[in-house]
């Protein structure tokens, strides 16, 4: 909405910022897919299909900078929804002037970080590791633009891993039937 680009880092505002945005009739509209446009490598027009209850996981580009940093980021979306909202921006004529509804999608991920012990890669014919980001650690959670989104990512449980409920006690991000637990850790599959 204020044309900000995105770098990857959640944005901060003030209270002052964030007053100005109003949602309109405090209402979100969850959605229950999202697809995802691509180009193939033989360059034919693909589509991903995203469900938050059976193909949840994204890919999007890495805003790291430096060497020997991976391209990408990985993402378990938990809901899609959009929000219709109004911008009240402050202008020296007038204290507030309402700019016309406009409509915000967005994506509620969990994060996963990449495993740093085990690097993947052509070079080493090893897939890439990743696991969620701890539920207690900055980052774990986040909202997304969809638009962000380059393509839906299979990722394989890391079965010798076993499964935990360390990276997130109980709670409504997990189905009913993952018995409060999750995979230790994912193989990215290429």
């Amino acid at each position: 909405m204020l044309g900000k680009e995105y770098d990857g880092d959640e944005q901060e505002y003030t209270d002052a910022e964030r007053n100005e945005v109003t949602i309109l009739d405090n209402r979100m509209y969850l959605h229950q897919t999202l697809q995802v446009n691509y180009t193939s490598y033989d360059l034919r027009r693909q589509k991903d299909v995203i469900k938050p209850a059976s193909c949840p996981d994204v890919m999007v580009l890495s805003c790291e900078d430096g060497e020997d940093v991976h391209p990408y980021w990985y993402a378990h979306v938990v809901k899609i929804f959009h929000v219709m909202v109004r911008h009240l921006r402050s202008t020296p004529q007038a204290e507030h002037t309402p700019s016309e509804p406009q409509r915000v999608d967005v994506l509620w991920v969990r994060w996963f970080g990449l495993d740093t012990d085990a690097r993947g890669g052509w070079s080493k014919k090893h897939l890439h590791g990743i696991s969620f980001i701890p539920w207690d650690e900055p980052g774990a959670f986040g909202f997304l633009d969809p638009a962000q989104v380059i393509r839906g990512v299979h990722l394989i449980p890391n079965f010798i891993r076993g499964r935990t409920d360390s990276r997130l006690p109980p709670s409504l991000v997990r189905p009913v039937d993952d018995g409060d637990e999750d995979w230790e850790g994912f193989y990215v599959n290429w």
